[in-house]
């Protein structure tokens, strides 16, 4: 699309997500779902992008593509409808930890190469992640990839620029609430002040982090500012701040 970068730009980044091929005793690797039947989950989950990517990347594979929820596809593959399902999501995946062992079913390892080094990183997966679905001392290879939160660059005086508006400032301000514990652990590891790679920030965001930083500035808040990690502390700062301030009122 032309001026991709200008029309969709990122709020923040968001959790790192890993790639999952849950398949059936009978497929051992990834070539063996040539033809058969996998689900990527419902159409327009990240899978659905993923998936096909990762099968041209290991020799062309094409198996016989469904779209189905996971829940009702893990049905589906114990009576051998289904050969595997693929799905995403920061580790630990709710819906593998929750998942009951079937015997012989398993993680197919995924490997790593120059086809998929534009957009994922190496990502294994442990007894320590998944222990009641990966015996101890053995390792899955599988990949991951950074999530954002994107939206598109509404021009500002318009009612789509003010709703954003208003949601960027209860995401910034009530952002520590996220990491309480009734959460996903992941949103711990959000960096909101940490920059996209090759994307632009929305300029609300942008505008609203400054602010934030600026709010509590100090003298050495300056030098902080220059990398994501004194960033991300002073918006730490500001939330601690702002919360003793509305105590005070």
């Amino acid at each position: 699309m032309r001026n991709i970068e200008q029309r969709v730009n990122y709020i923040s980044e968001l959790l790192v997500g890993a790639f999952y091929i849950h398949a059936r005793p009978e497929q051992k690797a990834l070539k063996e779902l040539e033809g058969k039947k996998v689900s990527l989950s419902t159409k327009g989950s990240s899978a659905t992008t993923t998936g096909p990517i990762v099968f041209e990347a290991h020799g062309g594979v094409q198996p016989d593509i469904a779209y189905i929820n996971n829940t009702v596809a893990l049905e589906k593959m114990k009576t051998g409808e289904i050969a595997a399902i693929a799905s995403t999501g920061g580790k630990p995946n709710d819906l593998f930890v929750k998942l009951k062992p079937e015997p012989g079913f398993h993680f197919l390892s995924i490997d790593y190469g120059p086809k998929l080094a534009d957009y994922y990183v190496p990502c294994p997966l442990s007894h320590d992640d998944y222990p009641q679905l990966i015996p101890e001392g053995q390792t899955i290879e599988t990949l991951c990839m950074q999530a954002v939160l994107a939206v598109y660059n509404f021009p500002k005086g318009s009612d789509r620029a003010r709703r954003i508006g208003r949601f960027i400032d209860y995401y910034f301000d009530r952002f520590d609430k996220l990491k309480q514990p009734s959460f996903h652990p992941k949103w711990k590891d959000v960096n909101l002040a940490a920059k996209v790679p090759g994307w632009n920030r929305y300029w609300q965001a942008a505008e609203k982090l400054a602010s934030t930083t600026s709010a509590v500035a100090t003298p050495s808040a300056a030098a902080a500012n220059r990398d994501p990690a004194g960033r991300e502390k002073i918006f730490q700062d500001y939330i601690k701040w702002r919360g003793e301030r509305g105590k005070t009122r």
